[in-house]
């Protein structure tokens, strides 16, 4: 599943970035998507650096989801 995460860079400009959640997109409530940092990048460092709590805007993009044919188990 894909989405939308917006960012701000050192002057507070506004960044929006794709990201991919890695989890099982059956789970509701929550995701979990890796996010790779790279030393000029914008959205990546921001969601490195805030503090935990912070709230960070995403949007969901449905026309990317991937469904797969075989069932996937849940985790533990």
């Amino acid at each position: 599943t894909q989405m939308q995460v917006r960012g701000y860079d050192a002057c507070r400009q506004p960044a929006v970035r794709p990201y991919t959640a890695t989890s099982d997109p059956r789970l509701k409530g929550w995701f979990e998507m890796l996010v790779k940092v790279y030393p000029n990048g914008v959205v990546g460092t921001y969601l490195a650096t805030a503090e935990l709590g912070t709230a960070v805007e995403f949007k969901h993009v449905p026309e990317n989801l991937r469904v797969d044919a075989a069932p996937v188990a849940p985790p533990p």
